[in-house]
């Protein structure tokens, strides 16, 4: 089964230590253990979410050793970092402006209208697009210039700004001289290889190209390649290509004077480089090794899933998530079972997550009840199950940092260590959804189970995903996504709709229920009233008694009574045309019973010679409901007002 490939070996941190004559890649310096590393974190706390969907909330920054200290408010979740080079927090709050800061000092503005921020390099000077696509750099001076637009990718090497525009064309800027210069057109993806400036890239037709500073770009390959594999070790570049079917190759190009371009393996879906050769796993899952100068790969492992090179040691994982040590050609060790993280030390030791959340160092355990850990450079971060946050440096003692239980998220050298995730329980409730057609309440219950208060249908949804104010779950017949935007407002998404519910209780539930059933049960009483009204025209001209049962118990004196008027009506000749009428007031009496005031007018005729007089009346009726269908079971007229004749 093929994989992805862009992601490759980023699901662990390791370090690297390598030594060559060539100039040292790029990738592997910024990824080496810092000179200083600053032991603090950074804590943020979610208030709310604003109308774009973004969190907003308050940043705070604590030493291992200080207290904690306010950043600012109003800041945008994910919209911070940390530089440890510089020791200091870049953050965008919700105005979108960019902001420095650091310790026992204010913040400092440096830029507005930020859509991103590049955060991460350690270079003097702070690369941004606005919202509009449009890239600048700030100096050391604070100063800001606007370099391109439209840009799809940019890097940022000892002052020279490289990036790539909607147009495909590629350039790079030397911020001290402010002079541009054009690299190449039709690119789509590039890659810095060292300081000397040495580059690939990928054009739009994802051709490989390679420029050595100062020289003329050289294709390297002329088939189709994935841009986001392209590894740099000493004088190689090793990168895959597609071939029919979705198949990826194994190439490696060296790039000395002659560049020399070797085919190494077929159905490759993960590979890697060392000293000791290339190492990569086929489609079959089977992992295998070839030195530079073997004719034939050697075959380590089986049943693969993914695979590690550190301080020349492989490490892999099969499906089951066990993890292995390589200790030679078809030997293996096992070194752990069913993990759900781990990272290897560069003295040796393995720093694992099970699967039942229990935190190991090699076949010590730590503790158990963790959710996640952070490892940097052998510093270990993890919060315990009483909320506390502890740091163990160099993976020795542990150093309880702060009660983390306030807090939405937790960062330390910008890697997550703790994050809240809203639950079942935190929603639960009665929940309102108003709309043209009424109201709609939802009970949601703290074990993921949510009521239609009003219809009384429930279903059982099962969290799949969840973050500090989102749940993600499905059930058997539905899928919907909830984001709690406030402590009164929910934002609920179905495989149909987006609705915004509401707070509310239970007490308001039933009163609307209680409204609601009134409602419809005067909507009956009304339907009754006029449709009696209508019979009673019908059944006068045609002396046709057939449906008086349907509103008036035969068997009561009522039924007589009008029975009677009716048929001496029809053998009158005496005819009633109803005009109008309106249904002035219901009140509710004992039991089921309820009085209805009725005002009316009538058309009479006599049919004998078509003369008409016109009867205003008021009459309460008493209707009672009986198996759900309401009958009257008296009538009184209380007001009439003068026959006037027509």
């Amino acid at each position: 089964m093929r994989r992805s490939l862009s992601a490759f070996l980023f699901m662990l941190a390791v370090v690297l230590v390598a030594g060559c004559t060539q100039p040292v890649s790029l990738d592997e310096e910024r990824s080496k253990k810092p000179d200083t590393i600053h032991h603090k974190f950074l804590f943020y706390t979610e208030s709310y979410v604003n109308e774009n969907g973004e969190g907003i909330g308050e940043l705070s920054i604590k030493t291992k050793d200080g207290e904690l200290e306010k950043i600012a408010s109003n800041v945008k979740n994910y919209g911070f970092v940390y530089l440890n080079d510089k020791d200091k927090v870049l953050f965008v709050d919700e105005e979108n402006k960019l902001y420095a800061f650091s310790q026992r000092e204010d913040k400092v503005k440096l830029a507005e209208d930020v859509q991103f921020f590049d955060g991460f390099n350690a270079e003097d000077f702070i690369v941004y697009e606005d919202t509009d696509g449009n890239l600048y750099v700030i100096n050391e001076d604070g100063n800001e210039e606007k370099i391109g637009n439209g840009v799809t990718q940019y890097d940022l090497v000892d002052g020279n700004l490289y990036f790539i525009d909607s147009d495909g064309d590629y350039s790079v800027y030397n911020i001290e001289s402010r002079q541009e210069s054009n690299i190449a057109n039709n690119v789509f993806h590039f890659k810095i290889l060292n300081r000397d400036g040495d580059l690939v890239y990928t054009n739009d037709d994802y051709m490989l190209f390679y420029k050595k500073a100062e020289e003329s770009s050289v294709k390297i390959s002329g088939e189709e390649i994935d841009p986001y594999y392209i590894k740099n070790v000493d004088d190689r570049l090793i990168y895959l290509s597609y071939e029919e079917e979705g198949a990826m190759d194994l190439y490696s190009s060296t790039l000395s004077k002659d560049i020399k371009t070797e085919k190494i393996a077929s159905n490759v879906y993960l590979a890697d480089y060392d000293k000791n050769g290339f190492y990569y796993v086929n489609e079959d899952n089977n992992l295998y090794q070839k030195g530079d100068s073997d004719e034939k790969a050697t075959k380590l492992a089986s049943d693969v899933n993914y695979f590690y090179l550190v301080e020349g040691t492989v490490y892999y994982t099969d499906e089951d998530n066990n993890v292995y040590q390589i200790t030679s050609a078809e030997g293996k060790e096992q070194i752990v079972k069913k993990v759900y993280q781990f990272n290897v030390h560069t003295d040796g030791r393995i720093v694992y997550l099970t699967e039942e959340n229990e935190l190991f160092i090699d076949d010590t355990k730590v503790t158990d009840d963790v959710e996640m850990y952070a490892f940097f450079h052998g510093n270990l971060v993890y919060v315990t199950k009483d909320n506390e946050l502890v740091l163990m440096q160099n993976l020795k003692g542990d150093q309880v940092i702060e009660d983390i239980s306030d807090f939405s998220s937790v960062t330390y050298q910008n890697l997550t260590v703790f994050s809240k995730q809203l639950t079942f329980e935190d929603i639960s409730g009665m929940w309102k959804l108003e709309n043209d057609e009424g109201a709609i309440f939802f009970e949601i219950n703290a074990d993921g189970t949510i009521t239609d208060y009003l219809a009384g249908t429930k279903e059982v949804f099962i969290v799949d995903y969840a973050e500090f104010n989102t749940i993600a779950a499905s059930s058997e017949n539905d899928f919907v996504t909830i984001t709690k935007l406030d402590d009164e407002t929910l934002s609920f998404n179905d495989n149909d709709s987006d609705y915004m519910l509401t707070k509310s209780t239970k007490e308001e539930a039933e009163s609307y229920v209680n409204d609601d059933q009134k409602e419809e049960g005067n909507m009956e009483i009304e339907t009754v009233i006029e449709d009696f009204l209508y019979m009673m025209t019908y059944a006068a001209d045609a002396g046709n008694l057939q449906n008086l049962d349907y509103y008036i118990d035969p068997d009561s004196e009522l039924y007589r009574e009008l029975a009677d008027s009716i048929m001496t009506m029809y053998e009158n000749q005496l005819g009633r045309v109803l005009l109008t009428h309106e249904v002035t007031d219901i009140k509710k009496l004992e039991g089921n019973r309820y009085s209805v005031t009725v005002y009316e007018e009538h058309s009479l005729i006599d049919y004998t010679d078509y003369s008409e007089e016109m009867v205003k009346q008021t009459v309460i009726y008493e209707l009672e409901e009986m198996d759900d269908q309401f009958f009257i079971i008296d009538m009184e007229i209380v007001e009439q007002g003068n026959a006037v004749a027509v």
